[in-house]
């Protein structure tokens, strides 16, 4: 206490004249040169004042002298020798002389403390009140206690404001009796490119701009880049410099291009001189999260030392946070951890496909709704996600979808807008409109809903929806069983599109030899469904039922015909024929259970998707309840589903040039994972990347169902670079598999590999589009995983 208290002295004595000052230095935080003529005053006084030419203030003692009686400070007066306090008595009262010497310390004092017994002189009082420490200097002279500093002084601090034009203005606590230097940030319209603090929310909002990966609505997303050399952080305004590397370049003077930026600064190398970052901040829960991107091998003690920059300087501190979104960086600690469970917990809208639309808001329970009947003309509000859906104008759910489930890519095909609302059921600003014609625009960010009015309604309605219509052409004359190695993508109008992007990847050869298909397959050209068609009649009911106007203006009607339609086609009879040549092409596998896939002529077609409007099933030889019979047909019934009808309507297809076909192969009844991947980055178009979401064993990818989320990541697919960066955007959370991936970095690499060599050989055949592949890990006979590629699509960008 002696030592504190002679340091304390000197400080008093020996800064002299200015030590009895408060002083304030003002400069811009982004050169560091001083900002004159800045206003700076005591908020709710008339106590101010303007910085001089070296950007500061001083206020006397005279003047914050009265700043002072509205703190919580204990209450004395002096009369003669004597100190007596006021209401509240301190729990400590220490008195020190000029020579450091402690003269009288007593906890839990008198009321009273008398001077009449010590020399005269220069004291210092220390008084610990309510938790705090408070000091006085005093001068005990002829008997009287004289008070030389004019109020009693703690490392408590004062509120002032500052002021200047270009710059955002500022609140800050300053210290009494002390040195205080402040940095003014400069305002957006002064400064476009960077800030070097975020001091409130309205500048953060100021250079915020879309996540680097918008999988979570209400985000918003400020980049950073950090000097390592010179120790300055500058946060670059997102709204303009849409890269790291770019603003670097533009604006820092880097001196090489982007290339050699991403070569450089994401590794440990003598040539880094930048840690780049983002800031994203979760508008429902409040919180700001920091990530790296995933091929970023920055340091767990780096990552640690931008959280602890981050926190000195942005207002937001303790409401920072922490996502590892690689397998590496989980390992981090020393910050606040954020997991994908916690920041999906925290959401309330996702927007799956930003479009917007016009339609009437109909709140549709998902148990009722194949009873229900939504529209064209329907935004439906769903309290779950559907296995799959009519067309409709817009979707909102209140359970959370995936990116790649069915419904999404039927969204994405009609171009009608696919969001999550957590609250939507019971959220009155959006029921308000139920019922109601309303204009509906969902974006990344948020979503805007309005009442509507017919006109423009209509005029929407005609420009959106297709008016060609659509004629197929199916080969209804090759028979027989045909074998992979026999039918490609010239084939469609034999086999139908799952079938012909089959056989056009058997004869792929990868990295690791052919690509890895599954066994046994084979296909069931149009001739069979035609026949079955016309020999019972069906083709006549069809045509019949098309021709009612009845079927073409009541959707009940609709509906329950076409269910007639199906019953019928599983009903009559399978040509005994193809059954025998069915059970003798699965007799030659080494499995039994086969797997019996839609194909159809309506799918994978330029402009019309088709995924998941038909069904699949099993067949096994010899199985009564499992009948190779009753699988094609139930197959074939499936391109008479209501949804399916209702689609190709829309998309203006002759309902009567459709034909299903069928692809065979063993069935995986004991699968580890299976996984969809999309050959491009759906978040970013400049980062090239692998979309990729996957599950455990056979828990559905395109319709999640109980909840469960799948692992979803993007596989990063730079040039020249031999390990590929895995950003995982969110971990499965399916109970048992606790911190488990669902795929080894192996499996990643070698799905990866393959799928390259799919593009590469679609490009030869001058197919340069997005591909939606499906894939499965199986397990062998020794039971090592094994990559299985089940299906490729061709989607319409």
């Amino acid at each position: 206490m002696i030592k504190n208290s002679i340091i304390f002295i000197l400080l008093f004595l020996g800064l002299g004249v200015q030590a009895q000052k408060l002083e304030v230095l003002v400069n811009d935080s982004a050169s560091g040169n001083a900002v004159i003529n800045a206003l700076v005053w005591f908020e709710g006084t008339e106590i101010m004042a303007y910085t001089n030419s070296a950007g500061i203030v001083y206020f006397s003692e005279d003047q914050i002298s009265g700043l002072v009686e509205g703190l919580d400070l204990p209450k004395y007066s002096i009369s003669g020798p004597v100190l007596q306090f006021q209401h509240d008595i301190p729990s400590r009262i220490t008195l020190i002389n000029a020579a450091g010497q402690m003269v009288y310390v007593k906890d839990r004092p008198d009321h009273v403390i008398s001077f009449a017994s010590l020399p005269a002189g220069i004291y210092f009082l220390q008084i610990h009140h309510r938790e705090k420490l408070y000091q006085s200097k005093l001068l005990y002279t002829n008997g009287k206690i004289i008070n030389s500093a004019a109020f009693l002084y703690d490392s408590q601090y004062l509120k002032v404001s500052i002021r200047k034009d270009g710059y955002w203005s500022k609140s800050a606590m300053v210290k009494l009796w002390d040195i205080n230097n402040i940095a003014l940030v400069p305002s957006v319209s002064s400064s476009k490119d960077y800030l070097t603090e975020i001091d409130n929310s309205e500048q953060f909002k100021s250079i915020e701009g879309v996540p680097l990966n918008p999988f979570f609505g209400e985000v918003s997303s400020v980049k950073f880049l950090y000097g390592i050399r010179d120790d300055k952080m500058y946060y670059i305004n997102s709204k303009v410099h849409l890269s790291h590397s770019y603003f670097a370049m533009s604006v820092l003077n880097y001196p090489k291009n982007n290339y050699y930026f991403n070569l450089e600064q994401y590794a440990d190398n003598p040539n880094r001189i930048y840690y780049p970052g983002t800031i994203d901040y979760f508008k429902a829960t409040d919180r700001y999260v920091l990530q790296f991107f995933s091929s970023d091998d920055i340091s767990c003690d780096a990552i640690q030392q931008m959280y602890e920059k981050i926190k000195q300087t942005c207002f937001f501190k303790d409401a920072l946070s922490f996502y590892a979104n690689t397998t590496r960086t989980q390992a981090c600690g020393g910050m606040a951890i954020v997991t994908s469970d916690e920041l999906f917990e925290g959401q309330n809208y996702q927007c799956l496909n930003p479009e917007e639309t016009y339609g009437y808001l109909r709140k549709v329970d998902i148990e009722a709704l194949n009873s229900s009947e939504p529209g064209r003309r329907d935004i439906v509000l769903l309290n779950g996600n559907p296995v799959d859906i009519s067309v409709v104008a817009g979707i909102i759910t209140t359970d959370f979808q995936t990116p790649l489930s069915h419904i999404n890519v039927l969204s994405i095909n009609r171009k009608t807008p696919n969001m999550v609302l957590r609250d939507g059921w019971t959220n009155d600003d959006l029921l308000q409109f139920e019922n109601k014609l309303v204009y509906l625009n969902a974006s990344i960010a948020s979503f805007e809903i309005r009442e509507a009015s017919l006109a423009e309604a209509q005029v929407f309605w005609d420009s959106r929806e297709p008016h060609v219509p659509v004629v197929l052409v199916p080969d209804t004359t090759t028979s027989g069983i045909i074998e992979p190695d026999n039918f490609n993508l010239d084939d469609i109008d034999v086999v139908g599109g799952k079938a012909a992007n089959f056989g056009e990847m058997a004869g792929i050869y990868g990295p690791y030899g052919k690509i890895p298909l599954p066994e046994g397959a084979f296909a069931i050209p149009f001739y069979y469904y035609h026949q079955h068609m016309k020999t019972n009649g069906l083709d006549r009911m069809l045509a019949s039922m098309l021709l009612d106007p009845s079927f073409q203006n009541n959707i009940s009607i609709r509906r329950a015909s076409l269910e007639t339609l199906r019953d019928a086609i599983k009903d009559a009879p399978l040509d005994v024929g193809l059954k025998r040549l069915v059970e003798q092409r699965i007799l030659k596998n080494n499995y039994l259970n086969t797997r019996f896939r839609s194909s159809t002529n309506a799918e994978d077609i330029e402009g019309f998707n088709g995924a998941g409007l038909y069904d699949s099933k099993t067949g096994i030889p010899g199985d009564e309840e499992k009948s190779i019979e009753e699988a094609i047909k139930k197959v074939w019934a499936s391109l008479w589903n209501f949804r399916a009808f209702e689609e190709r309507a829309y998309f203006k297809i002759d309902q009567q040039s459709v034909a299903m076909g069928i692809l065979a192969h063993r069935s995986f009844p004991d699968e580890k994972a299976n996984g969809v991947l999309i050959t491009k980055n759906i978040y970013r178009d400049f980062l090239p990347a692998f979309t990729i979401n996957c599950q455990f064993d056979e828990i559905s990818v395109v319709n999640p169902e109980g909840g469960w989320q799948p692992e979803q990541l993007l596989y990063y697919i730079f040039p020249g670079t031999e390990a590929n960066p895995v950003n995982y955007l969110n971990y499965s959370n399916v109970p048992g598999h606790d911190g488990q991936r669902v795929m080894t970095d192996e499996e990643l690499y070698r799905l990866s590999q393959n799928c390259m060599a799919i593009i590469d050989h679609y490009a030869a055949r001058g197919i340069n589009k997005t591909l939606d592949i499906e894939f499965k890990i199986d397990e062998d006979e020794n039971g090592n995983r094994v990559l299985i590629i089940k299906q490729c699509r061709i989607l319409n960008d």
